[in-house]
């Protein structure tokens, strides 16, 4: 005896909401593990132009031996970032590019990938890019961490990424 069409569509209907149901379920169980920031955070634009100025061509800079490129349009924002003592930003990733100057006490930037940390002092600069592991960033000092950062990013990205704890750290 064949099946009915009915029955095979009707199968196969309920099938499809079952996928739907478990990747939906499974994004709300990322966003629900991601790690927001702790402690007290303030972050001051600094670009005239919310939400950053655009760089509407793609760019190829190639100068100095400093290489900088762009395949599209790109935002560039500034911000001042200060982290209270013991405040942390939450395990991210960043999309694009950022340039980070410290100027206070230190900021430790811990990444998920043997849990490594390396503090960076004020006058230290340090890149961070979304092909970096998961990091975070945590003020072990007693004053102030003030970050100045350029973020690069493409059109339309967010500056910050949350994303779950690391496992092992």
């Amino acid at each position: 005896m064949r099946p009915r069409l009915g029955s095979y569509l009707s199968t196969r209907k309920h099938l499809v909401l079952a996928a739907i149901g478990l990747v939906s379920a499974s994004v709300a169980a990322t966003t629900a593990l991601a790690t927001g920031p702790s402690g007290t955070i303030t972050r001051t634009n600094l670009t005239p132009f919310p939400p950053g100025s655009v760089m509407a061509n793609s760019w190829d800079v190639n100068a100095d031996r400093i290489k900088f490129q762009t395949k599209d349009p790109t935002t560039v924002v500034f911000q001042k970032v200060v982290y209270a003592p013991g405040a942390d930003s939450g395990w991210h990733l960043h999309p694009g590019v950022v340039f980070v100057t410290v100027t206070g006490d230190g900021a430790q930037v811990t990444r998920s990938v043997g849990c490594g940390s390396t503090v960076y002092q004020s006058g230290q600069t340090f890149i961070e890019n979304g092909e970096q592991p998961v990091g975070k960033i945590t003020n072990t000092g007693s004053v102030d961490a003030t970050l100045y950062a350029v973020f690069v990013v493409p059109q339309g990205s967010p500056l910050s990424d949350p994303t779950p704890a690391a496992p092992t750290c």
